[in-house]
């Protein structure tokens, strides 16, 4: 994604959609912080104006949501299927 600010490109970062259906993202607070305007990029070329749906700067967390239809959302391990000692 790409962040802008005053029209100007001001920071990039990665993030992961969390919800498919709805089009939240993840990605890190000091991506987005200070910016005015927000572009989802996808490895596909296709890129979105996305909104800033809450981010907190202790945890370096903020969530997004853009409009886009066909996302693949990450996939979330079980913790009570692991053991330890596996790859992460």
């Amino acid at each position: 994604m790409v962040v802008y600010r005053n029209g100007s490109a001001y920071s990039s970062g990665s993030g992961f959609v969390i919800d498919s259906e709805n089009g939240y993202i993840a990605t890190n607070h000091h991506v987005i912080a200070n910016g005015d305007q927000v572009k989802v990029l996808f490895y596909n070329g296709e890129q979105y104006d996305a909104t800033v749906v809450g981010s907190d700067a202790t945890t370096d967390l903020a969530v997004l949501v853009c409009d886009a239809e066909n996302l693949v959302q990450v996939e979330f391990g079980d913790s009570d299927n692991i053991k330890v000692g596996e790859n992460v």
